[in-house]
């Protein structure tokens, strides 16, 4: 690890005194004395030290005249694991000591001790000839023995009497490679003995494990599977959520009358299905797995319908409810309040509700719309101070909000924004789980990123049926990322928000529970939307001189073209992605994703449409309802309410 020198002298010495002239020699400058030098018995020194060990000795160079009179001073690179000072031991030599640090971090740090020999006292100018010399220090920490386990833990999701999918753990050690051995402690569930590993143990590591769960009944397991290698061991928490058979989400849960829907049904036991029910109307299907099903519902009149699967006989607690387009006049609705910042805004289709969560006064407002007007709930406050990270998400069946709040999730009840229960992540993330952004995807899970959980985990579910958290990775890469979700909850994208790093778009896959990066990358992203299936999306990043500032991407985030965006701008897709709506100076442009203008962006429709009255400062918050045709933006003044022409 090299730094800069340190500019001063650090132990300025006394003169070193050479031998003096004789035998009738001289050194041409007619004063009898010879020209001043100076040795160096070693340039190169090295020390050796385990973690968490005492410091290894210090070691010393010897520093001698060789003629002449020299003055010495020593310097060192900063930042380094070691000190150096200078001693005048003969008036002819003296000694540098190089002490070291404790080795408390594993690593190989370098750096390098200057001899300077000078004609002039406190040697700051007059370099004698082979003036500077360098010393270099070489100090490698090697860490203490250990056994690793990657992943650090493991999360199983199956139906009742279907086995999950097997997943592997890798053993490595730092330590000699020698045999390993494993044992299973399983802490809850009956009855145990579901969890077997191939294999068991083995006479070298690295190695590679497969842990495979049994065909067990409903409920939840976990294990503690413990592996020893000699006088080291590590240990990895297993646990295994079995749900019954039966059919639980259909997402979304609302569609429009007399207009056909696309929708992911979500469950478990569905290998063999055949059709889909919608109350009485039947579709065939083909299911994606055991898991999953899509369809097309047909066109349905007003009503709340069943969904059902066939042929075989599953409980349902699925319903799709089909509401009319809404009919809104413009309105502008000032806030109340001490009105400040809004990050979730959501409109609730079934209920013709607006829910707002202003982060700065941490609490959620509503208004509703009762036929006539728009009526306020009274605002459910919390007490848990500011955080900018945290947010708010509508259950995939409408039954709840969900807010979280650092420590805890609060499940809030949007027929009338009362507070139903608040769940700890503690026991199952660890201390200060740090819970903050997230949202919903159609298997009723609740995906957030903790950034400060004890127990490493970085990317976490909370289970809407369960009411139960579980981490689902440790990978650091859903750090400083905002999460986007489309309305049928089928994944959850992550772009970055942190700026100056462009790393990927990752993606969670609600089909399988996998989280993967992307090949495009994104910087400073504030806000963004995606079409009803994801096959669009739309991100924006502040400031407006980062080019582009908006940009328009297909369903594998390859960029189709770009937004006019300025500073503090917001826009949303309609439902099925083919038109942009973007609030820009306090306007509505709205414009053509499908017809290119030749010039990296699209056509615009029409002229700007004016808002009833402004938002607020800054970029409002924006969303659109399920039939594409009300828009409504929340910020730090007024709520819009805004039908499209």
């Amino acid at each position: 690890m090299r730094s800069s020198m340190v500019a001063a002298t650090l132990v300025a010495a006394g003169a070193l005194l050479g031998a003096c002239g004789g035998g009738g020699g001289g050194d041409g400058d007619g004063d009898g004395s010879s020209t001043p030098t100076f040795a160096i018995s070693a340039s190169a020194i090295s020390f050796t030290a385990q973690q968490n060990d005492p410091a290894p000795a210090a070691q010393t160079v010897t520093v001698s005249a060789v003629s002449g009179t020299t003055f010495i001073g020593i310097s060192q690179t900063a930042g380094v694991p070691f000190t150096s000072s200078f001693s005048l031991t003969t008036p002819t030599s003296g000694t540098i000591t190089i002490t070291p640090f404790a080795p408390f971090t594993p690593g190989v740090y370098t750096g390098v001790i200057t001899v300077r020999g000078c004609s002039v006292a406190a040697c700051v100018s007059g370099d004698v000839p082979g003036s500077p010399k360098t010393i270099a220090v070489t100090y490698t920490v090697t860490a203490l023995p250990s056994l690793s386990a990657t992943p650090t833990f493991l999360s199983f999701q199956a139906a009742d009497g279907v086995a999950p999918a097997p997943q592997s753990v890798n053993l490595a050690t730092t330590g000699a490679a020698g045999n390993w051995t494993s044992t299973i402690a399983y802490i809850t569930g009956i009855p145990t003995g579901w969890l077997s590993l191939t294999p068991p143990n083995a006479g070298s590591l690295p190695a590679s494990v497969s842990f495979q769960p049994g065909a067990v009944a409903a409920g939840t397991y976990t294990a503690e599977v413990t592996f020893t290698a000699g006088s080291l061991s590590t240990m990895v928490p297993v646990s295994l959520t079995v749900s019954p058979r039966g059919v639980n989400f259909v997402a979304p849960y609302v569609s429009t009358s007399n207009v056909p829907g696309d929708v992911v049904i979500r469950g478990h036991g569905f290998t063999g299905a055949t059709s889909v029910s919608f109350g009485a109307t039947s579709v065939n299907v083909t299911p994606v797995s055991d898991s999953e099903i899509r369809v097309t519902h047909p066109a349905l009149a007003l009503g709340t319908y069943p969904v059902t699967v066939g042929p075989q006989v599953l409980p349902t607690r699925a319903q799709l409810v089909v509401v009319g387009p809404p009919a809104y006049a413009p309105v502008a609705i000032a806030r109340t309040g001490t009105p400040s910042h809004i990050v979730s805004l959501i409109y609730d289709a079934e209920r013709r509700a607006v829910f707002l969560l202003d982060v700065d006064n941490d609490r959620i407002e509503g208004q509703r719309f009762n036929g006539a007007a728009w009526v306020a709930d009274p605002p459910l406050s919390f007490s848990n101070g500011f955080s900018d990270n945290w947010r708010m998400t509508l259950a995939p069946d409408g039954t709840e909000l969900l807010k979280t709040n650092g420590f805890t999730v609060s499940r809030v009840n949007p027929a009338n924004l009362s507070l139903l229960s608040s769940e700890s992540a503690v026991p199952a993330l660890g201390s200060n789980p740090g819970l903050g952004f997230l949202t919903f995807v159609n298997d009723g899970t609740a995906i957030g990123v903790s950034t400060t959980a004890a127990s490493g985990a970085r990317l976490y579910g909370y289970d809407l049926l369960t009411r139960s958290f579980r981490a689902l990775s440790t990978t650091s890469s859903v750090l400083n990322k905002h999460l986007f979700g489309p309305a049928d909850a089928s994944k959850v994208i992550f772009p970055s928000f942190q700026g100056g790093f462009n790393p990927p778009i990752f993606v969670y896959d609600a089909s399988d529970g996998t989280f993967t990066g992307s090949s495009t990358t994104t910087d400073s992203v504030y806000q963004g939307s995606l079409s009803r299936n994801a096959s669009r999306s739309i991100l924006l990043q502040f400031p407006a001189s980062i080019t582009p500032p908006c940009t328009v991407y297909d369903a594998n985030f390859a960029a189709i073209g770009t937004l006019p965006a300025t500073s503090f701008s917001n826009a949303v897709l309609s439902p099925d992605g083919g038109i942009a709506y973007l609030y820009t100076n306090g306007t509505i442009r709205r414009f053509n994703l499908n017809l290119p203008d030749g010039s990296g962006g699209f056509l615009e429709i029409g002229a700007a449409l004016a808002l009833p009255a402004s938002p607020g400062s800054n970029s409002p918050a924006m969303t659109i309802s399920p039939d594409g045709g009300t828009l409504f933006l929340a910020g730090n003044q007024r709520l819009i309410i805004f039908p499209l022409p």
